[in-house]
């Protein structure tokens, strides 16, 4: 009987996500797309993950048709996983636009159900979780993610931060090295969803792990290992990605160049508390919303007063409440970041440096208040008040909940699209002294004589042509140079040359009938950061497989 009835408080509990998350995602069924900061760039990038892939060029890095068909390295630096979702959702017919769209509806429900199976886990109350769900995504720096900056990694890490404390918190109950596994997998996928939210998040879960070691009384060197274990693991299944990203930045334009001041998007105290709403980027007068919410606000406030009442309901010796004290200190800490006057640490701190949007706090901080807000709905009898409370939260967030506009260009816009993605060039190699601005008139070029050219073949991650001259020549292939790129002529590799202004292959031909030829390849350290990544995926295959079978 208590089987059956937890499975109902379970499907009734889905089907109140499902009617939270109606407001938030009804835009994404409206025709069409709206234009967001970011949004339409995605679709954009979409539809290149799908051209390399296509190509078998697998992991994704380089792309040859944007950049006016020059190509750049773009998902050497850029966040892979969405885009490799969306390349599976478009294998079902359904089209880039959509695709696109879709991923960031089902980042709502995802985010609602995360931080509900998170509160409720720490306290043991469905109602905590529930509350807690509503105070995490009706935020509305949500709501700036979803329609005004349209960040698509930004908004799947909102689903997955909650997860990666959930399954970390399963393993400080149990020692299971099932839920190991999980935490490393969402901890990967946090790693290829996007590059800064990843950084910002890894605090906590250091911290959270450090906090579940000193309270543990007994296997603390097996929880010791386990959570070793799940770093060890979550890194290697992204070391294809984040590995080549940090060793081969000091090759590309936001090495030298900042891809925007970050003094401009300091936050100033006001902002962070007064309403305000609009679609423009800062410091515009029209610029998104800093606000963490007045309900949000107001939620902290009471728990301030209610640690102060109720200080041995609060401060226990478990490990969710003195989760809560590292939560605290972390929001207070994250929400002064924010300001100009911790430049400094901006300034000189590992891997925070190379950050240019302090406010992408934000998102973090959404989380940490959520996480604060699930230890206020476990006080009893006043469940009325938490109620009430949801509504607010609800009725002052679902206004934002809308784009400026609508727009129907239809995937062919976004298929034919020449630009870059990129906001500053900033993924340009540095030895590209003269951007492209047109597409060329034809991809192979023969320098200083008259050459002919036949049967030319290219894609994203190959190169053919055949040459017939009477004297030795220089041939430009019009893509731009990138470490990996290796040509050869009948099969003899052979050197190319990358010194001219627009950093083009350049590759001498000797006189006569030749063929010429060219393959983007893993260099020695994107080899050894795949075949890490290949281990660690065959031992969770290997893992699954056994507990399949063999349990």
């Amino acid at each position: 009987m208590k089987r059956i009835f937890t499975q109902h408080i379970q499907i009734w509990t889905g089907i109140l996500f499902i009617l939270l998350s109606i407001p938030l995602i009804l835009p994404y069924f409206h025709a069409g797309y709206f234009p967001t900061h970011d949004g339409e760039w995605a679709v954009v990038r979409l539809t290149d993950m799908y051209r390399e892939l296509k190509d078998l060029q697998f992991p994704a890095r380089y792309s040859a048709n944007l950049n006016f068909g020059y190509g750049y390295p773009l998902f050497e630096f850029a966040y892979p996983l969405p885009y490799y979702l969306g390349f599976f959702i478009h294998l079902f017919k359904i089209s880039f636009v959509d695709s696109i769209k879709l991923i960031f509806a089902i980042t709502v429900p995802l985010s609602l159900w995360g931080m509900y199976l998170l509160a409720k886990e720490m306290w043991q109350s469905r109602l905590s979780g529930v509350f807690s769900a509503i105070v995490y995504v009706y935020y509305p720096y949500r709501m700036v993610d979803l329609f005004v900056r349209g960040s698509i990694g930004e908004s799947l890490s909102f689903a997955l931060f909650p997860f990666i404390i959930y399954f970390l918190l399963k393993i400080h109950k149990s020692r299971r090295l099932y839920y190991v596994i999980f935490a490393a997998i969402f901890i990967a996928s946090l790693i290829t969803t996007h590059n800064i939210m990843a950084v910002e998040f890894l605090p906590i879960i250091l911290l959270f792990m450090s906090c579940s070691i000193l309270l543990s009384v007994k296997d603390r060197i097996k929880l010791s290992l386990f959570y070793f274990f799940t770093l060890v693991l979550g890194f290697g299944l992204s070391a294809f990605f984040w590995v080549p990203a940090l060793s081969e930045k000091n090759l590309i334009a936001l090495a030298v160049t900042p891809i925007a001041d970050r003094v401009i998007n300091y936050a100033h105290w006001w902002q962070l508390f007064i309403p305000s709403w609009g679609y423009g980027i800062p410091p515009s007068a029209d610029q998104f919303t800093f606000q963490l919410g007045l309900p949000q606000v107001l939620i902290v406030l009471l728990l301030i007063v209610a640690t102060t009442l109720f200080r041995n309901h609060f401060l226990r010796n478990s490990l969710s409440d003195k989760f809560l004290i590292i939560a605290s200190i972390l929001l207070v800490l994250y929400c002064l970041l924010l300001f100009p006057f911790t430049n400094a640490i901006w300034v000189h701190t590992p891997l925070i440096k190379e950050i240019n949007y302090p406010w992408t706090l934000l998102g973090v901080v959404g989380f940490l208040i959520a996480i604060l807000s699930s230890k206020l709905f476990t006080l009893k009898k006043i469940y009325p008040a938490y109620i009430i409370l949801g509504l607010i939260t609800i009725i002052y967030t679902i206004p934002y909940a809308h784009p400026q506009s609508y727009v129907n260009r239809g995937d062919n816009f976004y298929l034919t699209n020449d630009a870059t993605t990129t906001s500053s060039s900033e993924y340009m190699p540095l030895w590209v002294k003269e951007k492209p601005l047109q597409r060329p008139v034809v991809k192979f070029t023969a320098l200083n004589n008259k050459v002919f050219l036949t049967d030319e073949f290219y894609n994203s991650r190959r190169f053919v042509v055949n040459t017939n001259s009477t004297k030795p020549f220089m041939l430009q292939v019009n893509i731009i140079y990138y470490p990996g790129w290796v040509a050869k002529i009948d099969g003899n590799t052979t050197k190319i040359s990358y010194s001219n202004p627009k950093g083009l292959m350049d590759i001498n031909i000797p006189a006569g009938i030749h063929t010429v030829s060219g393959t983007f390849t893993e260099t020695s350290l994107r080899l050894i950061s795949d075949l890490i990544s290949l281990i660690s995926f065959i031992f969770i295959i290997f893992y699954f497989i056994k507990k399949l079978f063999f349990k």
